[in-house]
């Protein structure tokens, strides 16, 4: 990894800080950011600094108390991924695959009020685009 500097932690003090209470000490730095901004653009998810709080800034109505409290968002979800693990069923499931597509679905609806149908469709067109820009960008992180 060369002189890359990575930090490992499952400490829950050190993911606070990391996330909340030091996040300017801990940023994405200028290589992430050239290697995602085609993909996710200058927001939140790829700037640092000044720009990320602004990015920030624009998406904190989203997570108000209400809003994040949301439980029937989020159980319309749960109960369409429930109901692709029926019990007695004796197909072969794969959790992560199904995790990603609820994950990807809940995320979608939350932000932008529409869910992409991935546990409905799992070779759903923005599912299917969204999986291979992750695998491209890994290959490349991996390439350097």
């Amino acid at each position: 990894m060369g002189n890359i500097r990575v930090i490992f932690t499952a400490d829950p003090e050190n993911i606070k800080a990391i996330l909340t209470t030091q996040f300017a000490e801990y940023g994405k730095g200028e290589q992430f950011h050239r290697e995602w901004e085609q993909f996710l653009g200058d927001g939140i998810f790829t700037t640092d600094g000044a720009q990320w709080h602004d990015a920030r800034q624009l998406i904190r109505p989203m997570f108000v108390r209400g809003r994040v409290g949301d439980l029937d968002l989020f159980e319309r979800h749960v109960r369409k991924m429930i109901a692709l693990v029926e019990p007695g069923d004796s197909r072969m499931v794969r959790i992560d695959e199904l995790v990603f597509h609820f994950s990807l679905d809940v995320a979608m609806d939350f932000l932008l009020g529409a869910g992409v149908g991935s546990l409905e469709v799992h070779t759903s067109e923005f599912g299917t685009a969204f999986n291979e820009v992750q695998r491209v960008q890994a290959l490349k992180a991996r390439t350097r």
